[in-house]
């Protein structure tokens, strides 16, 4: 079939004349296809031989420089197969929700969250207990602060009392100390008038 499709082309090619092309073909490009038909019938003989297992190695040769009309030429039909292969992900990606929603099936993502809905729910739960748990403890904590600091308010106002009998004591004391020097005076005074009397009185009697 390569070759039936090229032929017509080589026969243009001669009746245009050596080096001429018909149309707006690339000469270098259009060289380069003819070299390649030996080449390719080469391969295809060597393909429907069996017994030849030997493959060719292809050599990658670079495209020649086009100007800008073939250029804008080139651009187009690549464009369009670029949309194209677009095209057909995007559609598939389209129709995958709408066959879901039309078949009635759910998606995995979907599948997944009503799985986890259950444990979502005993983990709220769990949340919910230790919170209630802490609240406890923390209205025990004030109670217990409260307590304190009530029992903290009595030990003031008993050590204030404390203090205040300590200095009514340390008062009293005093007054103790000096009543017994005051009795004390007074017994030695009594004692030296005793002992002046007593002589006169004997001298008199």
């Amino acid at each position: 079939m390569l070759d039936r499709s090229l032929r017509p082309a080589e026969a243009g090619a001669g009746a245009a004349g050596p080096g001429e092309v018909r149309g707006n073909v690339d000469r270098v490009l259009f060289k380069d296809l003819v070299d390649m038909v030996p080449l390719v019938e080469s391969l295809m003989d060597r393909r429907t031989n069996p017994s030849y297992s030997r493959r060719a190695s292809l050599v990658y040769t670079p495209a020649p420089a086009k100007k800008g009309g073939d250029l804008k030429s080139a651009k187009t039909p690549q464009t369009l197969s670029a949309k194209k292969r677009r095209d057909p992900g995007d559609t598939g990606n389209k129709s995958t929700p709408d066959s879901n929603g039309e078949n009635g099936s759910v998606a995995p993502m979907t599948q997944s969250g009503a799985e986890n809905k259950p444990k979502d729910k005993d983990e709220i739960g769990l949340l919910r207990e230790q919170v209630d748990e802490l609240q406890k403890q923390l209205v025990e904590k004030e109670e217990a602060l409260r307590s304190a600091e009530s029992t903290v308010s009595e030990m003031n106002a008993v050590y204030s009392t404390v203090d205040g009998l300590k200095r009514q004591v340390a008062e009293k004391e005093a007054l103790i100390k000096y009543a017994n020097s005051q009795l004390q005076n007074a017994k030695l005074n009594k004692a030296c008038l005793f002992h002046i009397h007593f002589p006169y009185q004997m001298i008199t009697a």
